[in-house]
């Protein structure tokens, strides 16, 4: 194993392995290092360097408040020569990647390295690559399209609007969603609808769940409702791809709509039962418990209530659905989690560990995340107290998206863990500048939950469409509410600012309608006023399920989840949302002082 291990060294000084992905090929050499682990320590001593302590003080469980208050890592518990030496490692691992060690030093490690990858854990992360980290996408120049591209194209749009079946059945999916997008209107389609409505053989789902997805825009007019529920029906029985999977949530939410809820079960059944992906699981069990509840089915009422709490108990539509439960839970949280420094089921992640610990007590905060990133791979089988210490590094790292990756599955496979210290760490309260939200009239926790969902917290965050900051702020949007240089979009108070009186302007455009208001602040106002004229549905929860883009509807279900939480961690503030805008009093401190409905003014009576 050993000789396997450096038979890789040599790629990563030539760096040919990035074309295949550089956290890939470090994981398998995590994986070839925990080989090793045996030999790690043992080596280590006969050379005469500091081993690692091997007591059990660091396999011992301490609570996670302690520890966060501390500020406390392995470490620090591990005797001084290792701690000053692990340091120094860690000190020549930065100076090789940035090009400044010296040369002598840097080829006795790397000689070392090839000869003994056991030799300490920078071993397998040494690579001459001065921006270590997942590469870059290129950036791709904006080119004509080809002579045979827009051929091609034309004849999938002369074969729909003539209805040519057996032409449609030879297209490529992406080019029928395309073209199918970039018609006018549906008009277009009425052959290509007629001929596939009554066809008894299977066409491309895509073909069908597209036109599907056209048929919609006209809403809320019946004959399309039904033609967007048959094209649905043609899509979801013709396949398990992703078209289909999108075709059968759509067409169950038709049907709820339309009180056809005996023919939408089964396509809910078929899609609380993971179909695919468990991307629609937890809504799917929500309707399928709305539609039983209708059907007089008091059994399978209450085993979707119960398969929700148990598989998503933080799904918006969980909270909705079990209120009282998930407000029991909130109310009567244990105060703290145990964690565990080290791992007792998986000894040979702990040096590794050692090193991340040593990147971030050096000051190196980006590259001891790298670090982290390639361990979480590798967390199946470990402590869940491990995993949690795991989220404590990662929030000490300042990488709140690793925090909440580690975190989800751990809550939900590990209930018990599931603390007030624990959810602090899930839902961080930063501080913000509470003034300009106060004299908005705003909710500093919604805002708080707003920019969790938007950035995770990251003051640098910026989004492949340009948007920055904390919350998220496209430049030209900033420049219509105060004159200010993009690069300010960075700095947090002025970021928060601008951020909350735009959203305050979106509460008055929509009077006080937090929902609709998130729904504008991420796929903007005109979209929202479509949706409001194409789906006039009094229940609102229905509403925000058939938003045809699942961002948005991603967005409005997170952050309302986050608002609840928010709310039951750090007490209710006196302008809930949904109200008008007005100065907000201090925000109360008990967090059992806000019953669910009081929580939930964000979502209409049901």
């Amino acid at each position: 194993m050993l000789r396997f291990f450096a038979s890789w060294l040599p790629c990563l000084a030539q760096k040919p392995w990035q074309k295949i992905g550089k956290n890939l090929v470090v994981a398998v050499l995590v994986l070839a290092f925990a080989a090793t682990s045996s030999a790690f320590t043992a080596k280590r001593n006969s050379s005469g360097q500091p081993s690692p302590s091997e007591g059990s003080s660091l396999t011992r469980q301490r609570p996670l408040s302690t520890l966060m208050k501390e500020n406390l890592t392995g470490l620090a518990l591990e005797a001084e020569d290792y701690r000053e030496w692990l340091r120094a490692q860690a000190r020549l691992f930065v100076l090789i990647q940035e090009r400044k060690a010296p040369e002598k030093e840097k080829q006795h490690l790397l000689k070392e390295c090839a000869e003994d990858p056991a030799h300490h854990p920078f071993c397998i992360f040494l690579s001459d690559s001065k921006d270590w980290g997942p590469e870059k996408e290129p950036r791709r120049s904006r080119k004509h399209r080809n002579r045979e591209e827009l051929r091609r194209l034309a004849g999938v749009r002369k074969a729909l609007l003539s209805g040519d079946l057996e032409a449609l059945q030879k297209a490529a999916p992406a080019d029928l969603r395309e073209t199918i997008r970039a018609l006018n209107s549906f008009n277009s389609l009425e052959k290509t609808y007629a001929r596939l409505s009554t066809a008894t053989e299977c066409f491309p789902t895509a073909l069908a769940f597209s036109m599907g997805s056209k048929a919609e825009e006209l809403l809320p007019e019946k004959s399309y409702i039904e033609k967007a529920i048959t094209l649905y029906g043609a899509a979801a029985r013709c396949g398990d791809d992703d078209p289909a999977i999108q075709a059968k949530y759509r067409l169950s939410l038709l049907q709820v709509w339309n009180d056809q809820c005996a023919a939408a079960i089964p396509h809910l059944d078929s899609l609380a039962g993971g179909l695919g992906n468990n991307d629609y699981r937890s809504r799917a069990l929500y309707w399928k418990a709305h539609c039983a509840t209708k059907l007089s089915d008091a059994s399978a009422t209450k085993d979707a209530h119960e398969e929700l709490l148990e598989e998503h108990p933080f799904s918006l539509h969980t909270i909705l659905a079990q209120r009282q439960a998930v407000t029991q839970l909130g109310t009567s949280l244990s105060p703290d989690s145990p964690v565990q420094l080290r791992s007792k089921e998986r000894p040979e992640l702990n040096g590794i560990l050692s090193a991340a610990e040593a990147l971030l007590d050096i000051g190196e905060p980006v590259r001891a995340r790298k670090v982290l990133d390639l361990i979480s791979l590798a967390v199946e089988g470990t402590e869940p107290s491990f995993q949690l210490y795991l989220a404590s590094l990662y929030s000490r790292g300042k990488d709140n998206i690793g925090k909440f990756r580690l975190l989800s599955p751990l809550f939900r496979d590990h209930s018990s863990f599931v603390s007030r210290a624990s959810l602090e760490l899930y839902y961080p309260r930063r501080i913000v500048n509470s003034s300009v939200i106060q004299s908005l009239g705003l909710d500093e926790l919604l805002v708080l939950s707003l920019i969790r969902q938007e950035s995770a917290f990251n003051e640098r965050a910026r989004s492949r469409a340009g948007a920055r900051g904390l919350m998220q702020i496209m430049p030209a949007t900033a420049r219509r509410i105060e004159r200010t240089p993009v690069s300010a979009l960075y700095d947090p108070d002025r970021n928060v600012r601008i951020g909350s009186k735009y959203f305050s302007s979106l509460l008055r455009r929509y009077s006080g309608d937090t929902e609709l208001a998130l729904a504008a602040y991420n796929a903007g106002p005109n979209k929202v006023d479509q949706w409001l004229k194409r789906y006039p549905i009094e229940n609102r929860m229905l509403f925000l399920d058939l938003l045809p883009f699942k961002e948005t509807r991603e967005y409005v279900a997170s952050i309302a989840r986050n608002y609840f939480w928010y709310t039951m961690l750090y007490g209710a503030a006196a302008t809930a949302p949904g109200a008008r805008p007005e100065p907000a009093a201090p925000v109360r401190t008990t967090a059992t002082a806000a019953p669910s409905k009081e929580v939930f003014r964000i979502f209409k009576q049901l």
